[in-house]
């Protein structure tokens, strides 16, 4: 049974790749999924935590929603070594300067360590 659910699932994903861009797989992709904070999404996720729309996010700010995505419900694994991977991915990838990517792991992580529920959660800038 198993086996038929990969072959299944291989010939559907063989579908969408024909029928979608990646480009418009990865916009659906970012628009659906979980970012903590009950946010569905990279624009609730950057109201609900910077308090901004999705334009106005500055590097560290995108980098800290991108690395998000791979950590949504755990606070506590969740580490400026998360975002500085994401940094580095947007610096390997030519989308920023050496230059940017040091100011932007020199920013401060927005996490509140005095949460009321004792969780590290980020706040608003």
């Amino acid at each position: 049974m198993a086996i038929d659910w990969h072959i299944g699932n291989l010939v559907f994903m063989g579908r969408v790749e024909r029928a979608l861009s990646r480009d418009r797989i990865l916009e659906i992709y970012l628009n659906d999924t979980y970012f903590g904070r009950n946010a569905d999404g990279v624009a609730m996720a950057a109201e609900a935590y910077f308090g901004k729309r999705l334009a106005e996010l500055d590097i560290h700010e995108i980098a800290f929603i991108v690395a998000r995505a791979r950590y949504p419900y755990q606070s506590k694994r969740f580490e400026a070594s998360s975002r500085n991977w994401a940094i580095d991915r947007m610096l390997d990838a030519g989308i920023i300067s050496e230059a940017q990517a040091v100011t932007a792991k020199d920013h401060p992580m927005p996490l509140d360590k005095n949460a009321s529920d004792g969780q590290n959660e980020p706040v608003n800038q």
